[in-house]
């Protein structure tokens, strides 16, 4: 499935009801890895963010286009494996 990120931050979804594992999704050198905001790793008002290498369902991730054009992440409707 196609998902066209713009440049800069993006936020996104897995779009599928399963697990995709963010190392078969076809991505442009310019597209960088993902990050999420995991509350429980800050403390104090401070903030962590994690790389996860699973897409999982129903939670969002942000990701860095570092182009100056629109890119598209090409996620395959692909079960990652546990």
């Amino acid at each position: 499935m196609p998902i066209v990120v713009e440049p800069g931050w993006n936020q996104f979804g897995n779009p599928f009801a399963f697990p995709v594992a963010w190392a078969s999704v076809q991505r442009s050198e310019n597209v960088g890895d993902l990050v999420y905001f995991d509350p429980s790793l800050g403390a104090s008002g401070d903030y962590a963010v994690e790389s996860p290498t699973v897409l999982f369902p129903f939670e969002g991730c942000f990701v860095r286009n570092a182009s100056s054009q629109p890119e598209t992440l090409w996620v395959p409707p692909i079960e990652a494996s546990a």
